[in-house]
C-alpha cells in the first residue's frame, strides 16, 4: 500500500506540473458547460466527509442561490479541483473544529470561501503561498506533508476562469481562502438545447 501511495503522490506532482506549464504556455483551454453548482458543492461536500478526522472536524457547507440561478457556465473540472485543493488544505491543517464551505454572489462573480479553523498562516508568509513549490517553514507546518503545489494551481485555474483569488489568516485561529469566478447564467437558448 505503501508503495502505491508513492507512486500516486508522484503522478499527481507530475500532473499538477504538467497542468502549470499548459496554463503558462496558453495551451490549456477551457470546457465551458452548464453545472448546478449547489450539486457540486453537495457532492464534493459528501466526497470529503468521509476524509474527517475521527468527528473532530465538520464540513459545513452553504448556499445561497436556489433552482436555475445555480446553473452557471464554468469549466466544472478546474471549478471542483480549485475547491478540492482548498478543502484539503483546510483538512490538513485543522485538527479539530470546523470547515466552512460555500458562496455569495457578489458584483456579477461567485465569491466561494472555505473557512477553516485550523492552525493559521502567519503574515510574513501569506505573500508566497501561491508561490509553486512554497510551504511555510515553521515547526508546526512542518509536520505535514505536501508538495506545495496546490494553491499554485487554485491560483492558476482561478485566473484562467477569470476570477482572483486570496486569504485571510490569522495564526491558532485558522484561515478563509476566497475566490471569485464570473457569475455566467445558462441563457435561454443553451436552455433549450
Amino acid at each position: 500500500v505503501g508503495s502505491e501511495m508513492c507512486i500516486r503522490d508522484r503522478l499527481s506532482i507530475i500532473n499538477d506540473i504538467v497542468d502549470l506549464a499548459s496554463i503558462e504556455s496558453g495551451q490549456m483551454k477551457l470546457k465551458m458547460r452548464s453545472v448546478n453548482i449547489n450539486n457540486s458543492l453537495r457532492s464534493l461536500c459528501e466526497q470529503f466527509s468521509y476524509k474527517e478526522k475521527h468527528q473532530k472536524v465538520k464540513l459545513k457547507l452553504k448556499t445561497t442561490l436556489n433552482g436555475d440561478d445555480a446553473e452557471i457556465m464554468t469549466d466544472p473540472t478546474k471549478l471542483v479541483q480549485i475547491l478540492s485543493n482548498l478543502i484539503n488544505n483546510a483538512l490538513k491543517f485543522t485538527v479539530e473544529g470546523r470547515i466552512d464551505i460555500g458562496y455569495k454572489l457578489k458584483n456579477a462573480c461567485l465569491e466561494f470561501y472555505v473557512k477553516d479553523t485550523g492552525i493559521g498562516i502567519p503574515e510574513v508568509y501569506q505573500p508566497k503561498v501561491f508561490q509553486r513549490f512554497y510551504q511555510v517553514e515553521n515547526s508546526v507546518s512542518s509536520q505535514y506533508s505536501g508538495t506545495g503545489l496546490g494553491l499554485s494551481i487554485c491560483k492558476a485555474y482561478t485566473e484562467l476562469l477569470g476570477g482572483e483569488i486570496w486569504l485571510r489568516s490569522r495564526p491558532g485561529e485558522g484561515t478563509t481562502f476566497n475566490f471569485t469566478i464570473p457569475y455566467i447564467r445558462k441563457n435561454a437558448e443553451q436552455a433549450e438545447n
